[in-house]
């Protein structure tokens, strides 16, 4: 029974291939679910302060009570936190260690671009041929990669989770703005 167990197998890589799209595919929907997010607070953010610039010019800021005004900042500052955090979960990040590696065998992950962009094309297919021997070598630089992208995909729903909270909040402070125009 152990030989068995032992024996290499293809569903072996095709897991890890698998998992490997499957992570792909939720960091692109984070992107995607970011830039949606931002867009939309943008748009919103310019329909409301462009209809503001032009009442305020009527004298409507003097008008209206410091609860209102309060809500009013904190709404955009919520949204501002908002787009900031969702241009943060996009905006493409390179480790800065990479810079200072200046042997190819200290790479951290050698199917990254950002990890071999520094090096040579024959140096780096010399480290690949050199280390990507057999099966197992080559799921341990893809469970390596699988790893290292879930890292990166944690990061970024983390940020897109906190993103979308503040858009939530800054929502609820329109409508307390908006509600506190006719009860105040």
């Amino acid at each position: 029974m152990d030989s068995i167990e032992k024996k290499p197998d293809k569903d072996v890589i095709y897991t890890l291939r698998c998992a490997h799209q499957k992570q792909a595919q939720l960091i692109l929907l984070a992107d995607q679910k970011a830039q949606i997010l931002s867009g939309l607070v943008l748009v919103v953010l310019t329909l409301l302060g462009t209809r503001l610039i032009y009442m305020n010019t009527d004298g409507f800021f003097d008008a209206m009570n410091p609860f209102t005004i309060a809500f009013l900042l904190l709404f955009f500052a919520a949204e501002v936190v908002a787009i900031s955090l969702g241009i943060l979960v996009v905006m493409p990040r390179i480790p800065s260690k990479q810079k200072e590696v200046g042997n190819i065998e200290n790479i951290q992950n050698p199917l990254f671009f950002g990890a071999f962009a520094n090096f040579e094309q024959e140096e780096y297919l010399d480290h690949v041929a050199d280390n990507i021997v057999c099966n197992d070598s080559a799921r341990r630089y893809l469970a390596k990669d699988i790893y290292q992208g879930g890292m990166v995909l944690s990061e970024k729903y983390k940020k897109l989770c906190y993103a979308y909270r503040y858009a939530l909040i800054g929502f609820i402070f329109l409508v307390l703005t908006f509600v506190s125009v006719f009860v105040f």
